[in-house]
């Protein structure tokens, strides 16, 4: 997740908890914006990046997250 949040750091509005140190979360990805979780897990299963502003390429670490089963981008042309 430190990847994503790196790719998009530059996005036109700050994602909360968004924030990495060292390539490691500094709070639960769970309780980041736009981030779900299982109940009781810390599987992530969604990530919604809608009208955030953000620009760039996906990176590939996206395909770790094996239990993410929705990711909601818009794209504007």
């Amino acid at each position: 997740m430190c990847a994503l949040a790196a790719a998009f750091s530059s996005a036109t509005y700050a994602y909360d908890g968004w924030n990495c140190s060292d390539g490691t979360p500094t709070i639960s990805v769970c309780d980041w914006s736009g981030v779900y979780c299982y109940y009781d897990s810390i599987e992530i299963y969604y990530i919604g990046l809608g009208y955030g502003g953000v620009q760039g390429s996906l990176p590939t670490e996206i395909g770790l997250l094996t239990s993410l089963v929705y990711l909601d981008l818009i794209v504007i042309l």
